[in-house]
């Protein structure tokens, strides 16, 4: 009897196992593979946001042309790809005849830059990824899995003054009445005369305390570093009306390398910036009175050179700038950003007094003229529009929403 018990037993331990191995196999595809496929769309996801973020920042003129669509496709793209999936291993992928599109309205029909509307106001981002290997479920005859992603995004109204974009450079206020260059333009309240030039090193600041109206945004601490730092990077952050800012006397060469770097003008050498580290704008090229007679009104000729991405071609005459090579236009096109339409803080030229401070009254959105070729040349800026006025193409980044929104426009995820 006990070796025919011992017969009917056998096996049993063996059937026990291999059902629970099914079991952890399947605990553990839980686990291990959705985790993968988890963070694999986590991962997507932040390219996806950051597209349409970059995208929707490029949608700021009127009419949304073939070329501005362009633009935003490169922008998205560029910014999408410099995010990594496969646990930060693999590179992200956007098609452009698929993956980037535009509409007119969030719930409009979404098409790619070719076929978009010319009130373009939403871009959205999509993106995949395919081939994704189960580690555990493939046991269980689960194949290669796929997870995609997909963000919209589009310009809407900040909460206020704060954000981010702003560069370190005062513009001054004049006070009323002021005749303008062009008889036909109405000086704004600050005494400000759209498309009027006016000298980047101020000739009207404040001379008499030694000061350029180069700005320290944290009064007597930051310094030229400071101000290296936003010329280099994005701007200055949490910058509003009414604070209180102090002088940056004089100008080193870290600041001007800086200011060229917009220009995709770069030194080499170790630690110089460079167009992965300080991304020119769109073009370099540059505007004086020696390629622009005229001086005033070249907005709209630097926006046919931004679509085109023309380099820096030293038509301006620039002093000083041999120590630089010019990115070129491919280099435009493929690390370009918005760089050259730039908020700067509207100040009282004429009340820094000894203690080199002022109050900010406003802001105005600027063209960035030239470079700013060492030593003893003057850098000149165009007036565009005042922040959140008619014709103000500047954008920033920054807290949307707030109180009617009535702040400038940023870039903000709406799906």
């Amino acid at each position: 009897m006990r070796i025919a018990t011992t017969k009917r037993e056998g096996g049993a331990v063996a059937i026990t196992v291999g059902l629970s191995l099914v079991v952890l196999i399947g605990m553990a595809g839980l686990v291990f593979d959705l985790g993968q496929m988890f963070v694999s769309k986590t991962e997507l996801q932040n390219a996806a946001d950051a597209c349409a973020l970059a995208a929707a920042r490029e949608l700021n003129t009127t009419p949304t042309t073939l070329a501005v669509l362009t633009r935003a496709e490169n922008a998205g793209i560029t910014t999408g790809k410099r995010n990594k999936v496969g646990f930060q291993d693999a590179d992200v992928t956007f098609a452009t005849d698929r993956d980037v599109t535009f509409s007119a309205s969030f719930v409009g029909g979404y098409v790619t830059k070719a076929g978009a509307p010319l009130d373009t106001r939403y871009a959205r981002c999509s993106n995949q990824r395919t081939g994704i290997a189960m580690w555990f479920m493939q046991v269980l005859g689960m194949g290669d899995q796929q997870v995609a992603s997909t963000a919209v995004a589009s310009l809407q109204g900040s909460s206020g003054e704060g954000g981010c974009g702003v560069l370190p450079l005062g513009f001054c206020k004049h006070t009323l009445p002021v005749t303008c260059s062009n008889p036909a333009v109405t000086p704004t309240a600050n005494g400000l005369c759209k498309g009027q030039w006016y000298d980047g090193r101020f000739s009207s600041g404040g001379g008499a305390t030694g000061n350029f109206n180069w700005l320290d945004f944290t009064p007597h601490g930051g310094g030229a570093g400071e101000v290296r730092d936003a010329l280099q990077g994005p701007g200055a952050c949490d910058v509003a009306l009414g604070d209180v800012v102090h002088a940056e006397p004089g100008v080193n060469q870290s600041v001007e390398v800086a200011w060229n770097s917009r220009f995709g003008l770069y030194k080499n050498g170790t630690g110089q910036p460079s167009k992965t580290t300080a991304p020119p704008d769109w073009t370099g090229y540059a505007y004086s009175a020696t390629n622009w007679a005229l001086q005033r009104d070249a907005l709209a000729d630097f926006l046919v050179k931004r679509d085109l991405a023309r380099p820096y071609d030293g038509s301006d005459g620039t002093k000083g700038i041999n120590p630089y090579a010019a990115t070129t236009s491919a280099d435009h096109l493929s690390y370009g950003v918005d760089r050259r339409l730039v908020f700067m803080p509207i100040v009282d030229c004429a009340g820094w007094g000894p203690t080199h401070t002022t109050t900010i009254s406003g802001m105005a959105c600027a063209l960035m003229l030239n470079p700013n070729g060492m030593p003893n040349e003057n850098i000149f800026v165009e007036f565009v529009a005042e922040r959140g006025q008619p014709g103000d193409l500047c954008g920033t980044q920054g807290p949307p929403g707030g109180p009617g929104g009535a702040g400038p426009a940023v870039p903000t995820l709406v799906q």
